[in-house]
């Protein structure tokens, strides 16, 4: 591995599939490592407490505040900070 490791925050509420994508990544490629939270305030916490994360990949569906709000959060104290939002079951009102 050359150069820093690139950290990923990975947010889910369904430990076992954010657990097992952090891993996969983190087999791909060993550049990568990965935090994993499980709701949206365990990411802003984790974000707010590690300087070191450098993208935040989250799920759209989570109890509480859904992945847009966490996001918009996150984006309060770190705008620059890249956000992946992903779901399984969005529509285009999601995307846009």
């Amino acid at each position: 591995m050359t150069g820093a490791p690139i950290t990923v925050l990975f947010v889910d509420d369904d430990e076992q599939w954010v657990r097992y994508i952090a891993d996969e990544l983190e087999a791909e490629d060993p550049s990568f490592e990965t935090t994993v939270a499980l709701n949206a305030n365990e990411a802003v916490i984790a974000r707010d407490e590690d300087d070191s994360i450098d993208c935040v990949v989250t799920d759209y569906r989570m109890p509480e505040i859904d992945g847009i709000q966490m996001l918009e959060r996150v984006r309060e104290s770190h705008p620059e900070l890249p956000c992946i939002l992903v779901t399984g079951t969005g529509s285009e009102d999601v995307a846009t």
